[in-house]
């Protein structure tokens, strides 16, 4: 089967997280009434604005699909697909880290160890689990 064209696969993957962006938002629009604020808190004591999870559901989610959409032909291969699932969520983990922390000139330690885990741990597996749904 040929491989599908990049503005394909681009659209296909900025459309796809898109939805998901739309669908994560409403259960994160849901929390914010059920909690009465704007700020969401989490019983670990954080907290993080309810207009920096939608920026990031809404805007840098459809950018890490694009970027998965764009490295696709990479997920031909399981290192591929682990490299591509950590490359195309750099941004997606950026901007959660930055909800929390602010800007990275700002970051300790603690929050680029945090990145790299999250990369390695949830970004990897999940371009495995791509490759393994996905039909190209």
């Amino acid at each position: 089967m040929a491989a599908r064209p990049l503005i394909a696969r681009v659209s296909a993957g900025t459309t796809t997280a898109a939805v998901m962006g739309i669908v994560f938002s409403g259960v994160t629009l849901l929390m914010a009434l059920l909690q009465g604020s704007v700020v969401l808190r989490f019983r670990h004591g954080n907290s993080i604005s309810l207009w920096a999870v939608l920026g990031t559901y809404l805007l840098v989610g459809p950018l890490t699909g694009a970027l998965f959409g764009a490295l696709f032909p990479a997920t031909r291969t399981p290192l591929g697909a682990y490299v591509t699932g950590i490359a195309a969520s750099v941004p997606l983990v950026a901007a959660v880290t930055m909800g929390f922390a602010g800007f990275p000139s700002g970051w300790t330690r603690t929050e680029w160890i945090a990145i790299a885990l999250m990369l390695v741990a949830f970004s990897g597996p999940g371009g495995l689990i791509v490759r393994r749904i996905s039909v190209e």
